[in-house]
Formats: C-alpha cells, structure tokens, sequence
C-alpha cells in the first residue's frame, strides 16, 4: 500500500539499489530487522566474488535512516517511477521503505530521479561507509589468508612513469598457451636505460610456455608476498609526478591477485626490480626465437 502522507510508526526494513551495468559499479544495501537484531546487507558489483556481505548493526541505524525519511520529504517519492527512455547508457535506482505499521514506500527511477536525489544517497552512502568499508576489509583479509595455489597462467603488469618519477613505460601482457593463440605482448619504451637498452622494444605473438618461465616468475610472486596486495587501489597525493602500476595475475585455482595505484604498497621496489630485471632476461630470449617479430 502507497501512502500519502509522512509515515511516523518508525522504519523496519530499507533498501536501497543503485544500477548502473554499464559502468560494473552497482551496489545495494539492505536494513531488516532479524529476530530483534537490526541486519545491514551490502552488494557490490566491483566485488561480486564476495556476493552479499553482512553484519550486526545499532538500531539507531534505523533512526538515522527515518530521520533523513522526514527531514529529506522523501515522502514525496512514494510512488515515483520514471524513466528516461532518451539516455541509453546511464543509471537508475530503487528504494523501498517498510514501516512499522505494515505500510511501504517504493519509489524507481532509470535516468530519471526524484527532488533531492543526490543529497539523500550522499548521506546513506555516508552512514553506510563505515560498515561497508569494514566488510570488504573482512572479505579482503580472508582472500588474503587463503593464499595462491595451482599453476601461474596469466601476467598483466603496467609500469608507467609520469612527470618527475621519468618517462619509462613498461606494458606487459603474457597468457599460457591455451589462453590464447598470440599470448605475449611486450611494450616497453626504456628512456632512462635501466632495465632494457634506451629505446623501444616490443613483442608480439605466440610462445611456448616453457619459455616463458611461469615458475619462475610464480618464486618472484611467492618471495616477494604479492598476494597481500590483492584489490589494492590507491592514489598518491602527488600522483602526476608518481609511477602507476597495475598487476594482474591469474592461477589454474584459487585466488587472482589484482592491484593498481600511483601510491606504491609495501615492498613495490623490490617487486619491481625483480619484475622488470626477469622481463628483460625474457626478451633477451625472445629475440633469438626464429619467428620472432619485434
């Protein structure tokens, strides 16, 4: 049942969506009240791997949550349903408030939203944050825990300097054989020598496995303890004068570990280092392949 008029029997249940397929960055959160425990959910699409996450949280959550109801007029979005049929590639939401009394709120919108939109999802967002960052450091650490296993199949590593950290950009992307048929790709432009000769190499195309050394490259990963950096992402302070680096690494089991940023992590240097000086042994044998195209 749609009401009319502001409700004042106190929040139950909220839920709230935010859709946006196009940019792989929706997300949900959920408040139900279980058996006298008030239960926040959290879905997020840039981790559908830990699928829904959830903890315990205070009752006041919910008082929270009806104040913003009353002092945001969300009243006024009962019943709202629009959409933009003119925007292909946008967002949209849902949100559904159930009361006390056994009365709901619903409101839907797909490039269309009600008066007030923004503000009110900046402070749920605000609210939630504190929880939703809690639970995907849990998820994060568990992965962590877990560890790396199987085989070593896929390699993506970026380095790529900007303003005062140089101008050196590696690009490197190499793939077991089954994955695909050219399965090495290597850019690399060397202005400062350190690595490679000054110059700009690249490589493309098929290669065996065994030359490419999955192994060895798998010592330099386990030695340098790569998987605590899984899903790390951050942002120097001065990041136009900072290396960004972006790592993936893919495993026949278990965990990929994937990381990015222009702050560098603990033991960046080293894993550099040890990366590149590999890499450049890599070329080294690259050239001499009969087929070879750089």
């Amino acid at each position: 049942m749609f009401i009319k008029k502001e409700n004042k029997s106190g929040i139950k249940e909220f839920r709230f969506n935010y859709s946006n397929p196009f940019g792989a960055c929706s997300y949900s959160y959920t408040v139900k009240n279980k058996g006298g425990k008030v239960i926040f959910e959290f879905e997020d699409d840039q981790h559908r791997e830990f699928e829904t996450m959830s903890c315990e949280i205070g009752n006041d959550i919910l008082e929270k949550l009806n104040d913003y109801y009353v002092k945001d007029k969300i009243k006024k979005w009962d019943g709202f349903s629009k959409t933009n049929r003119h925007v292909l590639d946008g967002d949209g939401f849902s949100l559904e408030i159930c009361f006390n009394d056994g009365r709901s709120l619903y409101a839907r919108g797909s490039n269309s939203f009600p008066a007030g939109y923004s503000d009110f999802v900046g402070k749920i967002r605000s609210l939630f944050e504190p929880y939703t960052e809690k639970l995907l450091q849990k998820k994060i650490q568990e992965k962590i825990d877990e560890g790396i296993s199987g085989e070593l199949k896929s390699i993506m590593i970026n380095f790529i300097q900007n303003g005062k950290s140089g101008h050196d950009r590696y690009e490197i992307f190499i793939t077991a054989e089954e994955i695909r048929e050219n399965n090495v790709d290597i850019d690399i432009s060397s202005v400062s020598g350190e690595f490679f000769p000054q110059g700009k190499y690249r490589y493309y195309g098929k290669v065996s496995d065994s030359v490419l050394r999955f192994p060895d490259y798998l010592k330099i990963i386990e030695d340098n303890n790569i998987v605590r950096w899984s899903y790390y992402h951050k942002s120097a302070v001065d990041y136009n004068n900072c290396e960004w680096f972006q790592i993936s690494l893919g495993f026949t089991e278990g965990n990929h570990i994937n990381a990015m940023g222009t702050e560098h992590p603990e033991g960046y240097d080293k894993f550099r280092s040890d990366t590149l000086r590999f890499m450049a042994e890599l070329v080294e044998e690259l050239k001499k392949l009969p087929d070879n195209n750089a």
